[in-house]
C-alpha cells in the first residue's frame, strides 16, 4: 500500500468494482433508441456529452449504453474523453461503457474515478498500436485503486459534483455568449442587402440600418505589410522586452524594439491565420506575416467597429488555394462592409466589445475550476488529503 494511503482505505482493481458492458442493440429505432456516440463527439476532461448523431441518418454502431453509465474512450487515451451519459443510446466500439459492479463503489464515483491522472496514464501505458493506440478492458480491469469507506466516497464525490455543477454554469454561460455574438454579427453585418434592411433593435435602442452605407475596404483604409521579426525576441514581457510582437495569430512574442506607435488592426497575411483580425495597441512590431492597416481614409471610422467588421468578412475563406496560403492587399480591398454614422459605429463595438469581455471572463472561470477539479481529483482520489 502506498504511504500515502490512509490505513482505513482499500487497495482493489478497477475490475472489482466496476464492469465492462457489452450489450448488442439491433434494432435501435423499435426500441426507442435515437442518438449514437463516437469518438467525436466526447470532449476531452469534460463529463457533459454535448454532442451526437441521430441514428435515423445511418450508424453501424450496435453497441448500447444506458443512462448513468460512463463512456470511455480506449482510442487514444491520452486525448482524456470519458462522459457520463444522460440519455440510452448507441456508441462506437472504441468506447467502452463503465458501471458499478457492486456496492462497495458508489455510482456517483465512478465517473471521477477515471477521471484522475493515474488511471489515464494506465490507459496510455497499456494501449497498443502506433497510429491509433487503443488499451482493453482486461488492462483497465487490472488498475489498482485506493478506494475510501462509503463515507467518505460520499464526501469526495458531493465536493467533487459541486465543482462540476459550477463548472457547467461557466460552459453554459460562456456557450450562450458566444452563440448570442455570433447571431449579433451575423444581424450587424449582413453587408448584401442593405437597401432591404429595417431597424435593428440594440438593447434599448434602435438603429436605422435603411440609412447606412456599404462601402468598399479600398475606400476605408490603406493597408501593408510588416518587416522581419526582431531577434531575442522574449517569450513573456520582461524588463527590457515590453513592446509586443505580432504575427498573423496575435501576440507571438515581446522586443525591445518597435516600429508602430499608433493603435492599429493586424490582418494574418500567411498560412493557417490568412484574414485573423487582431487590434494593437500603441507601440508595437508587426512582422511579414501580418498585414496592418497604415492610414485611413475616412475620418468617421471607428477603428473597433472596422475590426468586428472586418472579422466578419471571414477573410481566412478568401485565401487563395497554393500550398502556401495568401491573403493579399487587393483581395481585402475588394470587400464591402456596412457603414453606419460614427456614433452607432461606437454603440456596436462597444456592445461587442462588452460580449467579448464577457466570453474572456466564463473562459477563465472555467479552466480555473477545471484546474481546481483536475487537483482535487489527483488529491482527494488518492488519499493525499483528507477531508475533516
Amino acid at each position: 500500500m502506498n504511504r500515502q494511503t490512509p490505513t482505513e482505505w482499500q487497495i482493489v482493481r478497477f475490475g472489482d468494482i466496476a464492469e465492462n458492458i457489452n450489450i448488442n442493440e439491433k434494432n435501435p429505432l423499435e426500441n426507442g433508441l435515437d442518438r449514437f456516440i463516437g469518438l467525436e463527439h466526447l470532449d476531452p476532461d469534460i463529463l457533459k456529452i454535448k454532442r451526437w448523431g441521430l441514428i435515423k441518418d445511418g450508424t453501424t454502431f450496435t453497441k448500447k449504453f444506458v443512462k448513468g453509465q460512463l463512456l470511455f474512450g480506449k482510442r487514444r487515451s491520452y486525448q482524456h474523453k470519458a462522459a457520463l451519459a444522460d440519455f440510452d443510446g448507441l456508441c462506437s466500439g472504441d468506447i467502452l461503457v463503465f458501471d458499478v459492479k457492486n456496492d462497495r463503489l458508489i455510482p456517483d464515483l465512478l465517473p471521477f474515478m477515471v477521471q484522475t491522472e493515474n488511471f489515464f496514464d494506465h490507459a496510455i501505458k497499456t494501449s497498443g498500436g502506433s497510429l491509433s493506440p487503443r488499451t482493453k478492458w482486461k488492462y483497465l480491469s487490472e488498475y489498482e485503486i485506493p478506494l475510501p469507506p462509503a463515507h467518505e466516497q460520499k464526501r469526495i464525490s458531493d465536493i467533487l459534483w459541486a465543482v462540476e455543477e459550477c463548472i457547467r454554469k461557466w460552459e453554459e454561460s460562456l456557450e450562450k455568449a458566444k452563440v448570442y455574438k455570433k447571431v449579433l454579427m451575423k444581424h450587424l453585418f449582413n453587408y448584401i442587402s442593405l437597401e432591404k434592411r429595417q431597424n435593428i433593435s440594440l438593447f434599448k435602442s434602435e438603429l436605422d440600418a435603411k440609412k447606412w452605407k456599404t462601402v468598399y475596404l479600398k475606400d476605408i483604409f490603406e493597408l501593408t505589410s510588416g518587416k522581419t521579426r526582431p531577434e531575442n525576441l522574449s517569450v513573456m514581457p520582461n524588463d527590457e522586452s515590453i513592446y509586443p510582437v505580432y504575427g498573423g495569430n496575435g501576440v507571438i512574442g515581446y522586443s525591445s524594439v518597435f516600429f508602430i506607435d499608433y493603435k492599429t488592426i493586424v490582418l494574418g497575411r500567411v498560412g493557417e491565420y490568412c484574414g485573423c483580425v487582431h487590434i494593437a495597441n500603441n507601440k508595437c512590431w508587426i512582422t511579414d506575416n501580418a498585414l496592418y492597416v497604415r492610414n485611413l481614409l475616412n475620418r468617421e471610422i471607428d477603428r473597433l467597429y472596422l475590426a468586428f467588421a472586418l472579422k466578419a468578412l471571414k477573410l481566412n475563406n478568401l485565401k487563395n488555394q497554393s500550398a502556401q496560403p495568401l491573403i493579399s492587399q487587393s483581395i481585402v480591398y475588394s470587400q464591402k462592409i456596412p457603414l453606419p454614422p460614427l456614433e452607432e459605429q461606437q454603440k456596436i463595438a462597444h456592445i461587442l466589445f462588452t460580449l467579448d469581455k464577457t466570453i474572456e471572463t466564463a473562459e477563465t472561470h472555467r479552466k480555473t475550476l477545471q484546474s481546481l477539479k483536475t487537483r482535487l481529483l489527483n488529491d482527494l482520489l488518492s488519499g493525499k488529503k483528507r477531508l475533516h
